[in-house]
């Protein structure tokens, strides 16, 4: 679109008066001061304050070891006397559905090494130690970074592979979180 021009081409000031078109525009009128419109309250009052309802204290501090201690400490110690043939539980460590374990070490002692066997099972899963081989004690299985679903478990399992009376220790060391 061309706009044409006639006339002379100046400046306006402020206090002239302006036609625009065949609208007048009046001139700014000097010390006008506008209405002020009311603003609606911006702020609402506070809720009302509610009771707090605070744990026991044995929930208390429950919770605040495991935030130092990063984790509850887990051990677990049995002795198995016998001479089954069959698998005998030793020692067990069951983690909670909804916490997760840390598996820090297994220990485990025997007084006949050459008729004692071990079953290790992590977490549900059996380590699968070959029962034709004998082992040597104390042994000492440290875990690093084996954390542990809850809902499972970690067990050891001895047996006496020709019936020979057997004394055997085991050891679980852990955190749960």
């Amino acid at each position: 679109m061309v706009m044409k021009i006639t006339g002379v081409e100046r400046q306006l000031t402020p206090d002239e008066q302006q036609v625009v078109g065949s609208e007048v525009q009046e001139p700014r009128v000097l010390d006008t001061v506008l209405p002020r419109i009311a603003e609606p309250e911006k702020r609402e009052p506070p809720p009302p304050v509610a009771p707090r309802v605070l744990p026991p204290p044995e929930v208390i501090a429950e919770q605040e070891a495991a935030q130092v201690l990063f984790g509850i400490p887990i051990l677990e110690i049995n002795r198995y006397t016998g001479s089954d043939e069959d698998w005998q539980p030793l020692v067990r460590w069951d983690i909670p559905l909804g916490r997760t374990g840390d598996l820090h070490e297994i220990s485990l002692l025997s007084d006949n090494d050459a008729v004692t066997r071990y079953r290790i099972v992590i977490g549900n899963i059996d380590q699968e130690i070959p029962t034709d081989r004998q082992t040597s004690t104390p042994l000492d299985l440290t875990w690093r970074r084996t954390v542990i679903a809850g809902g499972t478990s970690v067990y050891i399992e001895v047996l006496s592979n020709t019936g020979v009376a057997i004394i055997v220790d085991g050891m679980i060391t852990g955190s749960e979180r």
